[in-house]
């Protein structure tokens, strides 16, 4: 496929991916603002691998710090990040 291409596809393949790259495959087509209900309504009940020994986490448990609005995939990204962190993850 030619660079820059719309059906170029970059990074791990489905299923290959874990940690922010594993969770942003998961949350893949949403648009933003987007709501935290409408995230767990739709994402709830996935889950996605967080290490690359096999490790995984359920979005719902991940989505529950956000707030109630979010702008952006780099805003989930960065409260799962934290959330792992601190060790609050379930």
């Amino acid at each position: 496929m030619a660079r820059g291409s719309e059906q170029e596809h970059r990074g791990p393949q489905e299923g290959e991916a874990f940690g922010v790259a594993g969770l942003t495959q998961k949350l893949h087509g949403i648009s933003f603002p987007i709501s935290k209900q409408e995230l767990i309504d739709r994402f709830g009940n996935e889950r996605f691998q967080w290490t690359k020994n096999g490790e995984t986490m359920s979005l719902r448990d991940c989505l529950r710090s956000l707030p109630n609005e979010i702008q952006s995939v780099t805003q989930i990204t960065q409260v799962v990040s934290d959330t792992v962190k601190q060790g609050t993850r379930r």
